[in-house]
């Protein structure tokens, strides 16, 4: 049985045109693509080793319609880690991604860790937006941050490494946390048996009297005795 702890399910979001597909594959098998249908989503797994331990990473690759997707919100529910992903080349897309943050807020009461990605960094000359932008965005929401071009490959093993170790760290915790909560509900609960089994074993040490048992007869003879009666009819008294 695979241990759960060793396989990180992670959702990549991001507008449509970001990059954000063009980055998985860059990761996962090396390769750019120059054309790319971005309606397609699709999932992609990655096998890298956290700390001599063999981890299995499962990149989401969900498509943005902008419109409602069931399906993307089970996987928000269900993410061990969320990457935001905008263009450094698209205001629109770094908007988009404000609205794909809040809806990860509208579906998760607690967040689970969050990277966000500027990608197309190659296209210096058509960048709209600074990275201080970004880096600003990702203390506002407690997230990571890199930028990264998947054409140049510039950055792609780092930021996608360091943020498994982060979700695998996070994955951790929160695994050892039920755990312990697991243990001090058993260790509750214990004082609460012993009493029902002391109280148990008290009612089963009581035993009725054996009325076949010579001793109990003579017990039983001796209740039924009468008292000795006084003689009545006068007493002597010597001097």
């Amino acid at each position: 049985m695979v241990d759960p702890s060793q396989i990180l399910n992670i959702l990549v979001l991001g507008a449509s045109q970001s990059g954000k597909s063009s980055l998985i594959l860059q990761y996962v098998h090396s390769f750019f693509p120059e054309e790319y249908d971005a309606n397609i989503e699709d999932t992609y797994t990655k096998r890298i080793a956290i700390k001599s331990t063999a981890i299995a990473i499962n990149l989401f690759d969900a498509a943005d319609t902008g419109e409602y997707s069931e399906m993307r919100n089970q996987r928000i529910d269900n993410a061990d880690g969320i990457i935001l992903v905008y263009s450094v080349c698209s205001k629109n897309s770094l908007d988009r991604l404000h609205q794909l943050y809040e809806d990860i807020t509208r579906h998760r009461d607690f967040l689970p860790p969050i990277a966000i990605a500027g990608t197309k960094i190659d296209l210096e000359g058509e960048r709209e937006i600074d990275g201080i932008i970004g880096e600003k965005l990702s203390k506002e929401i407690n997230s990571s941050f890199m930028e990264v071009s998947a054409k140049g490959n510039i950055n792609v093993n780092e930021f996608f490494t360091d943020f498994a170790i982060k979700v695998y760290e996070d994955k951790i915790n929160k695994i050892n946390v039920k755990e312990n909560e697991k243990k001090l509900k058993q260790q509750q609960s214990q004082p609460q048996l012993k009493m029902n089994q002391n109280f148990s074993n008290t009612n089963s040490s009581y035993n009725e009297p054996d009325h076949d048992n010579p001793r109990e007869k003579n017990y039983n003879n001796l209740d039924n005795q009468e008292e000795p009666k006084l003689d009545k009819g006068g007493c002597c008294i010597i001097m």
